[in-house]
């Protein structure tokens, strides 16, 4: 064999090498990646997707309609690194379609996050980043789940964050209720949903193959009912009425804190320190409300809003303002919630003018659950079990505490367990909070269609239910 072909040879093996170890790779990339809301980077925070302006809203695209997604995000390294973004399309189970991202975006799949600032008049150094969807790069053409993943420095490897959204075709009408559990037991303790929907446009062949159901409670992810099928149909109406299946657990009115002002003590605030050029903040000692009475707040149904009161010219709602400085249990209406949901005024000067706070929560406990760990959760964490967010038992205090950095805001939060030594499980508010059917809670309905021969689920429509007094 003479050299030049040897050489010919050994340069296609060494290419074959290559393109194995870049499958390898892409393989490896996509075993990591998580599609669900997460974030892989402790240095990310403060994370919100929502519709452009509804800062309480869920990341629904209606398809060819005019409302826009906003993500936002800080980076406390605070170095103004080059962030690109994603888009991914899912099916029902939250798994990647078999379809190109040349069938689902007009444009670019992968972009490059143009828009970020620095904070200002704030002790803590960030970079804040904003992104919005859709874009003149990137335009959704079908309906369906998605993944929105942030990664850095174009290697889709270096995850920072993932976000779910839902791309909606308006194409059935959705009539749901609650009602009583049918399981005795869960009478007192749970909420139940039945629900129909009507298909008048939809040649459907197999409505328990083509058609199914997702149920959200509170736009909960992680302890969603997910591929419920009808059971039934009454004419072009096909019916959801299953019994002890699409029932959660009601729990009661989330815990808040109102950390707007870092000079005004919100009604849950024991303290506020300057500690080396740093805020800290005591919660006041929490109770464990498993066995008390319910009683009825306002409340964000686990949301949070970020806000600053202090600087001139960053204030938020003047009401809302006024009542968290009153007595405690005194809690903004719904009205004014939904005011400041969708006011837009001030809101770049809340994104990079307020500050951050080491807050330390307790739940006072003569001594710790056996055999469990506890974890502070809420929507500011994504419900997410992790080690940052674990508790740790004081014998001296008598209570579990747990300091965490958060923005300036509005908060609601609460106190979940899971096994100990179990890897993965839904956040349970029950053991501590306890359960009562009066709660108020917010049911979203999420139909999905596939026909036959289709590789991928449209989504066909959304509707909402909440539950109160019965």
């Amino acid at each position: 064999m003479n050299r030049s072909l040897l050489n010919m040879l050994r340069f296609s093996m060494l290419l074959l090498c290559a393109a194995v170890v870049l499958l390898q790779s892409a393989h490896a990339q996509d075993q990591t990646l998580r599609y669900e809301d997460y974030v892989y980077k402790p240095h990310i925070k403060s994370v919100k997707f929502t519709q452009k302006g509804l800062y309480l809203s869920q990341p629904i695209l209606v398809l060819e309609g005019t409302d826009l997604l906003e993500l936002e995000f800080d980076d406390m390294e605070a170095d103004n690194k080059s962030y690109y973004y994603r888009v991914i399309q899912c099916d029902i189970n939250w798994k990647p379609t078999p379809l190109s991202e040349l069938d689902y975006i007009d444009g670019y799949a992968n972009d490059l996050l143009r828009e970020y600032h620095n904070s200002f008049k704030a002790t803590t150094s960030f970079s804040h980043y904003r992104l919005i969807l859709p874009n003149e790069n990137t335009r959704i053409t079908r309906s369906g789940n998605y993944i929105l993943q942030v990664y850095e420095n174009l290697n889709k490897e270096v995850t920072v964050l993932t976000r779910r959204f839902i791309v909606l075709e308006n194409m059935v009408f959705i009539n749901a209720k609650l009602v009583p559990p049918a399981a005795v037991g869960k009478f007192k303790t749970h909420q139940e949903i039945d629900f129909e929907v009507s298909v008048n446009k939809l040649p459907i062949g197999n409505m328990q193959q083509e058609i199914k159901a997702t149920i959200l409670q509170n736009n909960r992810w992680d302890n969603a009912v997910i591929g419920v099928i009808p059971n039934f149909n009454r004419g072009n109406n096909l019916v959801w009425d299953y019994q002890d299946k699409v029932v959660f657990p009601a729990g009661k009115e989330f815990r808040w804190l109102d950390m707007r002002s870092l000079f005004i003590y919100g009604s849950q605030i024991a303290t506020i320190n300057r500690v080396n050029n740093r805020y800290e903040i005591i919660m006041k000692e929490d109770q464990v409300f498993e066995s008390s009475q319910y009683f009825q707040i306002f409340d964000l149904n686990g949301d949070y809003v970020i806000g600053n009161a202090d600087q001139r010219g960053m204030r938020l709602d003047e009401n809302l303002q006024r009542r968290s400085n009153q007595v405690d249990g005194v809690k903004p209406s719904p009205a004014d919630w939904r005011d400041l949901a969708q006011n837009d005024a001030n809101h770049f000067n809340n994104a990079v003018g307020s500050d951050y706070a080491e807050v330390q929560f307790s739940l006072s406990m003569n001594e710790p659950i056996e055999n469990q760990d506890v974890y502070l959760v809420g929507r500011f964490n994504d419900w997410q079990m992790m080690p940052q967010y674990k508790m740790t038992f004081d014998d001296v205090q008598q209570a579990y505490t747990v300091r965490t950095p958060l923005k300036q805001g509005y908060y609601n939060y609460a106190y979940a367990t899971k096994p100990r030594n179990v890897s993965t499980a839904p956040a349970r508010l029950s053991p501590i909070d306890g359960d009562w059917w009066e709660t108020e809670n917010v049911y979203t309905i999420i139909i999905y269609y596939r026909p036959f021969g289709e590789r991928y689920d449209r989504v066909i429509g959304m509707g909402q239910v909440q539950s109160g007094i019965r």
